[in-house]
């Protein structure tokens, strides 16, 4: 006959501020990583329309050259995205 007062499982949850500080752990861990990744040189001159105008940025050219060096100013990319590349 089957056991029906044995032990309940539960759930372990952490408290609210345990969660916090392990989700700004991961946060700041997956920027870290990610810096680390472009200042290797994982950054091809030929890596895309994002990668070139984070290359422009970091130059002092502005949010600029997308399809190429002297291609001009665009809004061919949301500005946010090449952001952290450029600050790499």
């Amino acid at each position: 006959m089957a056991d029906t007062d044995g032990p309940v499982a539960t759930h372990f949850t952490l408290p609210p501020r345990a969660t916090t500080l392990v989700t700004l752990a991961v946060v700041f861990l997956g920027c870290a990583l990610r810096l680390v990744w472009a200042m290797h040189g994982h950054l091809s001159p030929t890596g895309g329309e994002s990668d070139a105008i984070a290359r422009a940025l970091a130059e002092g050219r502005g949010f600029a050259d997308a399809f190429g060096p002297g291609s001009g100013p665009t809004a061919h990319l949301m500005p946010l995205t090449p952001l952290p590349t450029a600050a790499a």
